[in-house]
């Protein structure tokens, strides 16, 4: 959650050498970095669920503190009070609510000892005249005949294992399936998976198929037996004449179909199927259909090129991105009384974020979700009473019930303020509560020049424990420490006393990451003016102007707008790839930070507090190198520079077009970096490298870290060049060797109007904006004219190396991130300027990913026609949104592979054996499945946002008016 600062107005140049100073000593701010030796349990906080409105429903348990072991499924017994309860390890337990006595009906894995799990339990619509309870169990994975259907007499609350009867087979593995329930008409349903286990999809190739019952709903008639069944196909089954199929098959097409149900008043089946990588899907079965896995998951294509099975691939009534769910709980459409809102609303979870939905609507893509409870609970199903009231079931083993919210003014209030949150005894100064407590990071990343100081509160005692494998897509990384549910940690920026107009350094926001339900959510608290309490910024971010120094302009002062990220802008860097958490780790706090007698190491003091679950090895990360610490070697300090401010985007997955991997643990020549083409544009440069050995003028790292405006990185949560930052990477490429050329020793003493005189290229202008960069506030001020015109340079790549220099008002009026689309699409562009813009290195840079007639580069789509398929309009929202709408071909997909490695590319083709990528440069890439942990489809586009932010609003129009004239 970078600080951002966005405005055709910067923060000068001129007030560097104050800003750094103050960086390395952040500890001298307003308060002492004094860690007690006994550690304090932090219990103040009062960051409780969200901002946003509280749902309607929240859930209460319900049958004292009844608890069960792992529980799968619930179900009323027919003709009596008792509920029984399927836990996973093979029990079946019934209890009564008058009395609460857990009573054990059976164990199947006494009878079955290969038996692993129990997943279903039906009673017979005729029960109890019939006495016939019908579950569901399986073996061992991978068994071919490993999952089990059966029926069990219960008598006397029991069942009869010994009157057994084995109905159906099929093979066990990842994805059982195994809800049981039998349908208006009589008919016994039964769900089964793809057998399979997360990676790679679909691994049996039964999606499709209806040669077996895998992945599919069966349906069964267990009243009649068939000659050498048990059971007898209903005349009626949609596949009963089908050659090759399993006529049992009502639908198919399922990857794990999580607990089934029917509308107890019009009988329509629903389920959930837990998605792969992308989705949760939600689905009204009906007769014969084939709902799409694994060509589909949800409307992602998984595996395209697969044989589709009989029938039209039927599209989900609603699907959730893995944003809001994570592995689907099919629940029921409610008919009970106590809640008229929810009636004929399909009512489910999810078992990883706890979030519960009430669906509106039947047809496919046709749902309206929303949301109507927030639970810390694993909901692994839910159970209807026979008066139509709902249970939800928490894996943990508790069982729960509805309950709408009471009256807002009662509930508690997520903290509107800084000082209701809990963090600090007394906000003004940043004293914190007891268990809150200061820590410092060796490194800092580049803030556009503010100064920050940073607080860790871990609820009550809590600890800290490691992470013993990568989840990468969850944000899991092995030997990085996993954070308790609501640990928050907290970062405040400020405003340094040079900037300020009386000479007083002033907090400008203080940000906060909270740990919830397993996310974290990104939070800012905007200080008031007199520097006693901090409010909470809205959740699409506040724009401001700041009134600083600037010893340039006749008043001596100037006006800057300053930006409070949106939360969804803080988490394009706090990404799961990254680890959402960057500054508390093993590297940033293990050497060369003070404590109070600025010896200590931190790491070892919170152990030493009883931080941390387990002892950590001290000995077994290098502390990073702090950027400007000269005392560490030149390449470790670029390359923790590297790490810090741009590693969050450009690593395997991380979100950066881009191929290098900036990570810190990474050899040089694994990060694609060094000698490396410019895949995404040269910017004029001849011979263009991301970083040329011993040549960083003609290196466009140096180039983009040195401009401003469109494709300057870092692209967001920062918009002032880092001199000092810019004279690190300009050395260290210029000491690296190469085959043609020995290092260089950087020219300190050249003149600066010599270099003026030569700015004529992209590689002479970078030299000398570089090098203005370092000079002091007198030389700068002489120069001015000249740096004045070439920021008014016709060539865009000259153009935005020195706007920096120039005064405010003479720079160009940038779009930035919030404008008018209205008026934007109202005015009028030149259709020339457009194309120019489109094809320009310095300009919109569309064509290093986008051809248009033949010309520019095949990243992303052929925009030859664009004209056709979308209005001016709809394109501007393209551009602003480019995750809207993904083109299937022009996807983004991250393979995991076995030794840890990360390939990222559009996929070309796959097969049973192998998958072909082609990355951001056009290489082709091959990829063994065998080799393959996981693949993971991107939900974003490859495509950065704010592209359009940097443009002016004539050079906006005329490259939508070009844009929406492209037609055929």
């Amino acid at each position: 959650m970078n600080h951002c600062l966005n405005s055709p107005t910067q923060v000068r140049h001129l007030l560097r050498t104050a800003f750094f100073v103050l960086f390395l000593s952040v500890g001298t701010l307003l308060y002492s970095l004094e860690l007690p030796d006994q550690r304090d349990p932090w219990t103040t906080s009062n960051f409780k669920g969200t901002p946003e409105p509280p749902p309607p429903f929240l859930v209460k348990r319900t049958f004292g503190d009844l608890t069960f072991k792992n529980p799968v499924e619930i179900v009323r017994e027919p003709g009596t009070d008792r509920w029984w309860v399927v836990e996973v390890n093979g029990q079946f337990k019934w209890f009564s609510p008058n009395t609460l006595d857990v009573h054990l009906a059976g164990d199947v894995r006494k009878v079955h000892p290969k038996s692993r799990r129990a997943f279903g339990l039906a009673f017979h619509p005729n029960y109890p005249e019939d006495n016939r309870a019908f579950i569901c169990y399986v073996g061992e994975p991978k068994l071919k005949k490993g999952s089990v259907l059966a029926s069990v007499p219960v008598v006397d609350g029991e069942l009869d294992f010994s009157n057994e009867i084995e109905i159906l087979r099929w093979q066990s593995g990842g994805h059982n399936g195994g809800s049981v329930k039998f349908g208006p008409d009589g008919m016994c349903y039964v769900s089964a998976g793809d057998g399979a286990s997360p990676s790679p999809p679909d691994h049996y190739d039964t999606g499709q198929m209806i040669g077996d019952i895998m992945a599919s709903i069966i349906r069964l008639n267990v009243d009649e037996k068939a000659e050498g069944l048990n059971y007898s196909i209903p005349a009626d089954n949609p596949f009963i004449k089908t050659a090759g199929a399993r006529p049992e098959i009502w639908a198919f097409g399922f990857r794990n179909p999580w607990r089934m149900s029917f509308d107890r008043l019009n009988g329509d089946l629903w389920t959930g199927d837990v998605g792969w990588e992308l989705w949760e899907l939600v689905f009204r079965v009906v007769k014969g259909g084939n709902y799409g896995w694994s060509i589909f998951e949800g409307s992602q294509p998984v595996r395209p090129e697969f044989k589709q099975g009989p029938g039209p691939i039927l599209k989900p009534v609603v699907q959730h991105s893995h944003i809001e769910g994570r592995s689907i709980t099919g629940g029921f459409v409610y008919r009970g009384k106590k809640f008229p809102e929810l009636y004929g609303k399909y009512v489910y979870g999810d078992y990883i974020t706890g979030r519960v939905w009430a669906l509106e609507g039947r047809e496919p893509e046709k749902g309206e979700a929303q949301e109507i409870a927030q639970t810390s609970l694993q909901i692994i199903c839910f159970g209807e009473g026979t008066d139509g009231e709902l249970l939800v079931v928490d894996y943990a083993g508790g069982i729960y019930e509805l309950e709408k919210q009471s009256s807002r003014s009662s509930l508690a209030r997520f903290p509107s303020k800084l000082s209701e949150s809990g963090l600090f005894s007394d906000v003004a100064t940043l004293k914190p509560e007891k268990g809150v407590y200061p820590y410092e990071i060796i490194a800092e990343p580049w803030s556009d020049g503010l100064a920050a100081s940073r607080h860790i509160a871990i609820p009550d005692r809590e600890t800290l424990s490691l992470y013993t494998r990568n989840i990468q897509s969850k944000g899991q990384s092995r030997g990085a420490w996993n954070y308790p549910q609501g640990t928050v940690f907290v970062k405040t920026l400020w405003l340094p006393a040079s900037m300020a107009l009386d000479g007083k350094e002033r907090r400008i926001e203080t940000q906060v990451l909270h740990k919830l339900n397993d996310e974290w959510k990104a939070y800012a608290y905007v200080w008031n003016q007199d520097q006693t309490d901090a409010s909470l910024a809205g959740s699409q971010g506040q724009d401001h102007e700041l009134i600083i120094r600037d010893r340039r302009t006749a008043s001596g002062q100037s006006s800057f707008k300053w930006r409070t990220t949106a939360r969804s802008e803080c988490l394009l860097c706090h990404t799961y790839r990254g680890g959402t958490v960057y500054g508390f780790n093993q590297r940033q706090l293990s050497k060369g930070v003070s404590i109070s007698d600025k010896r200590s190491n931190l790491v070892k003091h919170f152990e030493s507090m009883g931080m941390f679950a387990d002892p950590v090895d001290l000995t077994k990360y290098e502390p990073i190198a702090a950027p400007y610490d000269e005392s560490a070697t030149l390449k470790d300090r670029a390359k923790s520079y590297l790490h810090l401010n741009c590693a969050h985007c450009h690593r395997k997955g991380g979100g950066g077009t881009a191929v290098i991997d900036l990570r810190l643990e990474l050899p040089w020549d694994s990060m694609d970096l060094i000698d490396m083409e410019a895949s995404q544009g040269a910017f004029g440069i001849s011979d263009a490298k991301i970083v040329k050995p011993a040549s960083p003028f003609s290196s466009t790292l140096l180039y983009r870290m040195a401009k401003t405006g469109s494709g300057r990185m870092p692209h967001f949560a920062s918009s002032e060049v880092d001199e000092k930052g810019i004279v690190l990477i300009r050395d260290w490429i210029g000491s690296l060797k190469n085959e043609q050329t020995e290092p260089s020793t950087p020219k300190r003493k050249q003149k600066t109007l010599t270099l003026i005189e030569k700015a004529v290229t992209t590689e002479t202008a970078l030299e000398l904006a570089v090098h203005c960069g370092s000079l002091k506030e007198s030389q700068v001020k002489k120069i001015i004219p000249k740096l004045r015109e070439l920021g008014a340079n016709s060539n865009p790549s000259i153009r935005d190396l020195f706007e920096r220099f120039i005064p405010a008002d003479e720079r160009r009026n940038m779009l930035g991130q919030h404008f008018d689309s209205e008026t934007l699409l109202a005015r009028k562009g030149d259709l020339k300027r457009g194309r120019s813009l489109f094809f320009s290195e310095g300009g919109a840079r569309c064509a290093s990913c986008h051809q248009v007639e033949g010309e520019g580069a095949e990243i992303g789509p052929d925009l030859s026609e664009i004209g056709n398929r979308y209005s001016k309009a709809e394109i501007l929202k393209h551009i602003v949104e480019p995750s809207l709408l993904i083109e299937d071909q022009y996807v983004s997909w991250d393979f995991e592979m076995n030794d840890d490695f990360v390939y990222s590319g559009t996929k070309l083709s796959e097969d049973s054996t192998t998958v072909q990528l082609r990355d951001s440069t056009g290489k082709v890439i091959s990829l063994n499945r065998k080799d393959i942990l996981v693949g993971s489809r991107r939900s974003v586009s490859t495509m950065p946002t704010g592209l359009i932010n940097a443009m002016t609003a004539e050079e906006a129009a005329s490259l939508l008016d070009w844009l929406s004239s492209l037609k055929k």
